[in-house]
């Protein structure tokens, strides 16, 4: 091959890869921002794909929120292997992550991902809460959940921890472990308590794109049973051996 040939077989290629790394942080929040059908906006954005920041605003289900602060770091190493990859880190004053998140062809994946979100946020993404007024801290992990809009593989686990609810005195009710396992179409799910007077347990599948299916009991144990009694009654009627029936649809 000829000097100039190879000059630019090797050069030209080189140089786009500098020019889309170089692109300005608002190019990659404008796709991010496409991705998630609208939902997602970005403002305040500093650095370049390679690196920057931005704050992003939610349209979630019960309103608006910001995230103060979210920094991304390319991995370029990733590229040989025909996907993009990130380092993210989010924080705002009631939630705050970190995970490396990687686009294939066709799917998602997340790694070492790391989330600490106060339980007060709850009803903005989940208004379904909102009457119970959620407080306490939640904690997520997952390590190598893979997915796209058919499919999920890879485990997670989101654990409630001095959870309390505005219709109980009880404080705290207790804390409590959400187990999620991704097995293609279909998740498992598995709830059980880790602690505390207010016993809550049950199981059931996240069917996608159809929606999830839970059956569970709650039960009060201790001294605090007695003072759990109204809770427990808006779950159902007491059972004969005591516990309330969980049942959740969500189509």
């Amino acid at each position: 091959m000829r000097t100039p040939a190879l000059v630019a077989a090797v050069g030209i290629p080189a140089y786009l890869l500098f020019m889309v790394l170089a692109a300005p942080a608002s190019f990659l929040a404008a796709r991010a921002a496409r991705e998630s059908d609208g939902r997602l906006h970005f403002s305040d954005t500093q650095g370049s794909l390679w690196s920057g920041s931005a704050r992003a605003h939610v349209d979630a289900p019960g309103g608006a929120y910001t995230f103060d602060r979210v920094e991304w770091r390319l991995l370029p190493g990733k590229l040989a292997e025909g996907r993009i990859a990130f380092d993210v880190a989010v924080d705002s004053g009631e939630a705050r992550g970190n995970v490396q998140l990687l686009r294939g062809w066709s799917e998602w994946e997340a790694r070492g991902a790391t989330a600490r979100i106060r339980s007060r946020l709850l009803p903005v993404f989940f208004p379904m809460v909102a009457a119970w007024r959620p407080e306490g801290k939640v904690s997520i992990t997952a390590d190598g959940v893979r997915w796209n809009e058919r499919e999920i593989h890879g485990n997670a686990t989101v654990e409630w921890l001095d959870a309390d609810v505005a219709l109980s005195d009880v404080k705290p009710l207790g804390a409590y472990r959400l187990a999620l396992r991704g097995m293609g179409d279909t998740a498992g799910i598995v709830l059980s308590t880790l602690s505390g007077p207010l016993e809550i347990k049950g199981a059931g599948q996240w069917k996608l794109p159809t929606g999830v299916a839970f059956s569970g009991e709650a039960r009060a144990e201790g001294s605090s049973a007695a003072a759990l009694e109204p809770l427990l009654n808006l779950f159902g009627p007491k059972r004969p051996d005591g516990a309330r029936a969980i049942e959740v649809r969500i189509r």
